[in-house]
């Protein structure tokens, strides 16, 4: 239960099937028993967070954020620096805000992956090079086998596009995602167009 709904969160989320179901799906599992499970509230507050950037879902995020902050664990208070951090860069667009609380939950929480990978994903939202950088150098310990090694392929050949590499990053696909199903390797050459796109 502690993991399932951020699990099914990120599988729902990656396809974008079912996210607005999904969500009605948290709301209500949040309403009647979990204000108190890290997890749930987490997964509830990335699918309104990720659903809608217009300010209508403002409250209910802060509402949210409060009850992580309540929760006395190191778990749930990692993730409240980390959805804080999220808040204040996909809903409020405040960059130096969003920076500044993910570098404090990462020097607070050394140990979480997650709060290095939200901060490539916070830092490539506003095209900061550097913060990307950052990122993925705290990351780079990665054993090949590790779940998350994946993530940071992606991340690396995403930073590659960004800096106008083009083709390191088309060919970072063939070489290092070879084991990627089509689909996939397909989905990130699309991004490494849009990214592309965006610096002509």
């Amino acid at each position: 239960m502690v993991l399932s709904c951020w699990l099914k969160f990120w599988r729902v989320y990656l396809t974008r099937k079912g996210l607005s179901s999904f969500k009605r799906k948290l709301m209500n599992l949040y309403q009647k028993k979990s204000r108190g499970n890290s997890p749930c509230i987490q997964a509830y507050f990335h699918c309104v967070l990720k659903s809608s950037r217009n300010n209508d879902n403002v409250s209910i995020l802060k509402n949210l954020l409060s009850d992580l902050e309540k929760i006395n664990t190191d778990v749930a208070q990692e993730m409240f620096l980390r959805a804080t951090a999220e808040f204040y860069a996909f809903n409020q667009n405040d960059e130096s805000r969003a920076i500044n609380t993910i570098n404090d939950s990462i020097r607070k929480y050394p140990e979480s992956l997650f709060s290095k990978f939200a901060k490539f994903e916070i830092s490539e939202k506003f095209k900061n090079i550097k913060g990307m950088e950052d990122a993925l150098q705290s990351l780079e310990f990665l054993d090949r086998n590790s779940y998350f090694f994946n993530a940071f392929l992606r991340a690396r050949i995403l930073l590659l596009a960004h800096k106008g590499e083009k083709d390191k990053a088309y060919g970072s696909v063939e070489t290092n995602l070879k084991n990627f199903p089509s689909t996939t390797k397909l989905k990130i050459r699309n991004k490494i167009e849009q990214i592309l796109n965006t610096l002509k």
